[in-house]
């Protein structure tokens, strides 16, 4: 046996499982004296110390590689209770130790928030039934809601926490800015909006028709398609009965086109407007849930 190895100690299993059980003063008097059990136990606190190091829900850089070098040496030992040998028990122990460090990063990483608001006119503050809402997060459309018919609410939950911005739309009023919100987890932010009347000029742009159908080739009625242009989104409209919309885009270049109907899942599509201004046509199809 080298200097650096220690001998195998047959008590090592009940100290582990002792320490494990919250009981670590049920072997202090043994672990005082035993090299080999104190440097189990040394192995699994610094085990536990890695995996609690950072409590981000993104698991920490190079974490497997650290808590590999945080594991105590596993060594054949002799069989405790007569039944399983300490080789195999520490893997085990290790995987469960694993298991409910990485378990608690899923949980953080799971927890959302929610923002809540109202829509109102800027212009004595009456509330806008039926406005619609768009919350966005950088050039992605990330959920659109319309406002209650009596008070004007809105609400978007399940929310990863972070900034987004939030558009309110009404067919007769002036398309806002942004007005950006924090989403905190476990939290609801509070987001008042305001709308201007529809202003005294009609606003300008290269006009992009979008015909929206479901998968069976029917018109989809009341869809909301969002045109998303170098981060601003300049146009929104609702399709007619028919199913097409048309959007106005301020400039030539790319952009993004999203849409949104209850009981459908959201669709995208991405294409460039030419420089010459010509209006263009875009078929979106929209899936059922």
């Amino acid at each position: 046996m080298s200097s650096t190895e220690r001998a195998p100690c047959a008590l090592t299993h009940d100290v582990l499982d002792a320490w494990l059980d919250g009981r670590p003063g049920r072997h202090a008097a043994h672990v005082g004296g035993c090299a080999a059990c104190a440097a189990a136990i040394g192995g699994y606190e610094r085990l536990s110390a890695v995996l609690r190091s950072d409590p981000s829900p993104e698991p920490p850089a190079g974490a497997c590689a650290a808590v590999l070098g945080a594991l105590p040496a596993l060594k054949p030992l002799p069989p405790a209770h007569g039944w399983v040998a300490t080789r195999v028990l520490a893997p085990a122990v290790a995987l469960c130790v694993l298991a409910v460090a990485f378990g608690s990063w899923l949980v953080v990483s799971q927890t959302k928030g929610a923002v809540s608001g109202g829509v109102h006119w800027r212009a004595g503050h009456q509330p806008i039934p039926d406005a619609w809402v768009v919350l966005l997060q950088g050039e992605e459309v990330v959920a659109v809601t319309s406002t209650s018919a009596l008070r004007g609410g809105f609400r978007f939950e399940d929310l990863r926490p972070g900034r987004y911005d939030a558009l309110p739309f009404s067919a007769c009023s002036v398309l806002p800015a942004p007005v950006s919100v924090q989403i905190e987890p476990n939290h609801t932010a509070r987001l008042p909006l305001f709308l201007d009347s529809c202003a005294p000029v009609p606003p300008t742009g290269t006009p992009v028709h979008v015909q929206i159908a479901d998968d069976r080739g029917a018109p989809v009625e009341g869809a909301l398609t969002v045109l998303v242009q170098g981060g601003r989104v300049p146009s929104i409209a609702s399709a007619n009965a028919q199913g097409r919309s048309a959007l106005l885009a301020p400039e030539a270049g790319p952009l993004t086109v999203w849409c949104y109907a209850p009981g459908y899942d959201r669709a995208s599509l991405d294409t460039t407007l030419p420089p010459s201004g010509t209006p263009i046509r875009l078929d979106l199809k929209l899936r059922r849930r």
